[in-house]
């Protein structure tokens, strides 16, 4: 799907979480995490497309990178979205949300969560680690058929 709101399939997941073997108690903590994206539609990064000359579609505006779903909250931060959940419960259910092929964790060298700016200084993230989101994008349309 070109984009998918967060919020729908956050519901989705709600209705099926049986079938994919998960708790409510992980499914609270993933909406937690999609508390930290800053927008409704989650889309999935594209290439950038290779004109006749050899050129990149540079006029085709910024492209979602893979950088673009990844969330990079504090423990203390998704603990307190989480409803104030021990730390040791979230390890836990995001484990298992890894498990279900929900998440991705993009660990960092260090094990810390976090993103740098690109070379240009604005908005856009050139590393992210943290917890990725694409799978949710990417498995959109099989939880809408699992529904």
């Amino acid at each position: 799907p070109a984009a998918v709101n967060k919020w729908q399939v956050s519901r989705t997941l709600t209705e099926i979480r049986e079938r994919l073997g998960v708790s409510d108690r992980a499914l609270s903590v993933l909406t937690a995490l999609l508390s930290f994206h800053p927008e409704t539609a989650l889309t999935l990064p594209r290439p950038r497309q290779v004109v006749e000359d050899g050129q990149d579609e540079a006029d085709a505006g910024p492209l979602p990178s893979s950088c673009d779903l990844i969330v990079f909250p504090s423990n203390k931060a998704l603990a307190a979205r989480a409803h104030g959940m021990a730390p040791a419960t979230l390890w836990r259910h995001l484990t298992a949300l890894v498990a279900a092929g929900l998440i991705i964790r993009r660990d960092s060298p260090n094990g810390k969560r976090y993103a740098r700016k690109d070379a240009s200084g604005q908005e856009r993230f050139s590393d992210a680690f943290g917890f990725d989101l694409t799978p949710l994008v990417a498995r959109a349309p099989e939880f809408e058929a699992i529904a």
